[in-house]
């Protein structure tokens, strides 16, 4: 997160700034957990390709981006308070609504 975004969610308590570093920290890690193979595998991909294969290996790289990222988001989206909950902020905290909201707002935008 930016020095903006922490300055204006910061101006809403520090429930919210809590909330928001627990959001953040579940993104990185399971974005780490997805885009570091993600990462391998392409570049070995694209590295072991021949002069005519470079289309379909470029599609085929593509879509798996497309298709992992699309999980991503449906993750960190629709699960973003199963997420935060996996994170160890309990059911009650009040850090688990901003929490979630600010994880379903990274995850689209």
């Amino acid at each position: 997160a930016g020095l903006v975004d922490t300055a204006n969610v910061g101006q809403l308590g520090r429930d919210a700034l809590g909330g928001m570093g627990v959001a953040i920290a579940a993104q990185y890690s399971l974005t780490k957990l997805f885009n570091d193979p993600l990462l391998r595998v392409t570049t070995s991909l694209v590295a072991a390709t021949s002069h005519g294969e470079e289309i379909e290996t470029t599609s085929a790289v593509l879509l798996l981006a497309l298709l992992l990222g699309a999980c991503q988001a449906l993750a960190f989206g629709v699960g973003a308070s199963a997420v935060i909950r996996n994170m160890g902020v309990h059911e009650g905290s009040a850090m688990l609504g901003p929490a979630a909201a600010y994880l379903k707002i990274r995850a689209f935008g």
